[in-house]
């Protein structure tokens, strides 16, 4: 919608810029607030449409991540199985930064590390 309606906008304006053309005195002044504004409210709808595909991009980018994780762990539980206690504490601790359970609702939030984070603003290949 977001589309059609920056659509909308820009033949508006453009049909304002046209008539602009033609007009003299008072209504030119008239038009050209119009214009002004439909071309404020074009521009604002051109802002919106931009976050959102950014936003998509984003959803995109983070599925893509998940996949590629699911993939690579696949293989893990048999490196898991050979891991020391000890050395799976701190593979753990390496990726989680905190747990947080809330019994009463049954909720379990898990906080990751920074690192995590800034590796899947990127590639999370590299992470």
């Amino acid at each position: 919608k977001l589309r059609e309606r920056l659509n909308q906008l820009s033949a508006d304006v453009r049909a304002l810029d046209n008539n602009l053309a033609e007009a003299d005195g008072a209504n030119r002044s008239h038009l050209q607030r119009r214009r002004d504004a439909k071309a404020a409210e074009r521009t604002h709808a051109k802002q919106q449409l931009d976050e959102v595909q950014a936003r998509l991009g984003k959803l995109e980018a983070l599925t893509l991540d998940a996949s590629w994780i699911a993939e690579q762990l696949q293989g893990f539980h048999q490196v898991w199985r050979n891991l020391l206690p000890r050395n799976r504490v701190r593979v753990i601790q390496s990726v989680v930064a905190r747990v947080d359970v809330d019994e009463p609702n049954g909720d379990v939030e898990i906080a990751l590390q920074p690192w995590v984070g800034e590796g899947l603003k990127g590639d999370g290949r590299a992470a």
